[in-house]
C-alpha cells in the first residue's frame, strides 16, 4: 500500500510539473508575424492560410458556392421550409436570426482573410529580399489579386448591397445600368453572376467602359512629348474626340473631381495630373469641355503603373454595386414587366419566307 502511494505522488509531481510548460505551448498552425515574416515559406504559409480560411464552410466551402448564394439567387425553390433560414433569406428576410447568423459568419470569415491578405501586403516590400527572383512579384500580385477581386471583396458586395441601397438612386441609369435589371427578367431567371456578365457585356466599348485606356494612352503620349499641345492638335485634325473630355449629362463630373482631388495626394500622380490639366486648358481653347471621370481613371492608371485597362476594371468594380443592386430589387417584381416588343418595319424580302 505504500508502495502505491509512493508511486502515485511520483505520478501526481510529474504530470503537475509539466503541466504549465504543456499549456504554454503554441500549436504549429499559430505563429507570430514577428516569426512568420522572416522566410520566402513564412509569406507562402500565410498565403496558404487565406486559401485555408476561404475554404471553410462559412466561404466557399460551403454557404458561397452550394447553399446561401444559390438561396439568394433563387435557384432553390424554398417555399416547403418556412422555418428554415433558407426560406428567410430567399425572400430576403435579413433580419431573421438564421440570415443574420449566416451573414455574420460570411462577414466575419471574409474579413478575416482580408486582415492576413493584408498583413501579407504590409510585411512583403520590407523583406523582398527574401524572395528568390521573380517569387516576391508572384506572392504580392497573388495577395492583391485575393484583395482586389477573387471573391473576397466582390462577395461581401454581391452578398449585401439589399441592406447598403434601401433606396433608389436619383441618378439617371447610365447605358449599362438597364442591362442587368432587363436581364433578370428573363425566362432564364437570371442569377446575380448572370447579371453582372450582362452588365460587363453592356459596358465594354471605346465609348463607355473603355474610354479611360484611351485617356490613359493619351495621357503617356502628352507625357512623352512634353506637352499636350502637339497631342490635341493631332486628335482635332484628325477630327476625333479627346479622350476623357465632355460627358452627355455632366457639365462637370463630380467623379473626376473627387478621384483628383485624392490624386493630389499622391506624389506619383503629380506630373500625370499635371499633363491632365494640360489637355484640359488646351482643348478649352478649342471647345469647352470638361473632364470626365475617363480622364481621372487615365490618371490613376498611369501614376500607379497599371496597364491601360485597368481603368475599365476600377471601374467596373464600382459598377457592380449598382448592378446587383437593381438585380435585387428586380426579384421582387413581376416577371417580364419590362419586356420590350417590336414589329419589323424594313424593306420586304423579295419573295415570301417558307
Amino acid at each position: 500500500m505504500k508502495k502505491e502511494i509512493i508511486a502515485f505522488l511520483l505520478l501526481t509531481l510529474i504530470f503537475t510539473s509539466g503541466c504549465k510548460k504543456w499549456l504554454d505551448a503554441k500549436p504549429n498552425t499559430v505563429i507570430e508575424q514577428s516569426q512568420l515574416f522572416t522566410s520566402e515559406q513564412g509569406f507562402e504559409d500565410a498565403m496558404y492560410g487565406v486559401y485555408t480560411v476561404m475554404s471553410n464552410a462559412s466561404l466557399y466551402g460551403d454557404q458561397l458556392t452550394m447553399s446561401f448564394m444559390d438561396v439568394l439567387a433563387q435557384n432553390y425553390s424554398c417555399q416547403t421550409l418556412p422555418g428554415h433560414s433558407f426560406y428567410q433569406a430567399a425572400i430576403y428576410n435579413y433580419t431573421d436570426a438564421g440570415v443574420k447568423t449566416r451573414i455574420t459568419n460570411i462577414w466575419d470569415s471574409m474579413y478575416y482573410a482580408i486582415t492576413n491578405v493584408n498583413n501579407v501586403l504590409l510585411n512583403i516590400d520590407a523583406k523582398q529580399s527574401l524572395f528568390q527572383p521573380g517569387n516576391y512579384e508572384l506572392v504580392k500580385g497573388e495577395a492583391l489579386g485575393l484583395r482586389a477581386f477573387s471573391g473576397i471583396t466582390v462577395g461581401l458586395v454581391l452578398l449585401f448591397l439589399e441592406m447598403l441601397f434601401a433606396k433608389k438612386a436619383a441618378k439617371e441609369p447610365a447605358a449599362p445600368a438597364p442591362r442587368p435589371r432587363r436581364q433578370r427578367q428573363d425566362p432564364s431567371n437570371a442569377h446575380p453572376y448572370a447579371v453582372v456578365s450582362a452588365g460587363l457585356g453592356a459596358l465594354d466599348g471605346p465609348l463607355h467602359g473603355q474610354a479611360s485606356a484611351l485617356a490613359h494612352r493619351m495621357l503617356t503620349e502628352v507625357l512623352e512629348r512634353g506637352g499636350a499641345g502637339p497631342v490635341v492638335a493631332g486628335y482635332l485634325r484628325a477630327g476625333q474626340r479627346i479622350p476623357g473630355l465632355g460627358h452627355l449629362i455632366y457639365r462637370e463630373d463630380p467623379r473626376a473631381r473627387l478621384l483628383f482631388r485624392l490624386l493630389e495626394d499622391v506624389p506619383a500622380a503629380a506630373p500625370v495630373l499635371a499633363a491632365a490639366r494640360d489637355v484640359a486648358t488646351t482643348t478649352a481653347r478649342h471647345t469647352p469641355l470638361h473632364a470626365n471621370v475617363d480622364l481621372a481613371l487615365g490618371v490613376l492608371s498611369v501614376s500607379c503603373g497599371m496597364p491601360a485597362e485597368a481603368g475599365e476594371t476600377v471601374f467596373a468594380v464600382a459598377r457592380t454595386a449598382g448592378w446587383i443592386a437593381h438585380a435585387l430589387e428586380e426579384y421582387g417584381e413581376p416577371e417580364l414587366r419590362m419586356r420590350p416588343t417590336g414589329s419589323y418595319d424594313g424593306p420586304r424580302p423579295d419573295q415570301p419566307l417558307p
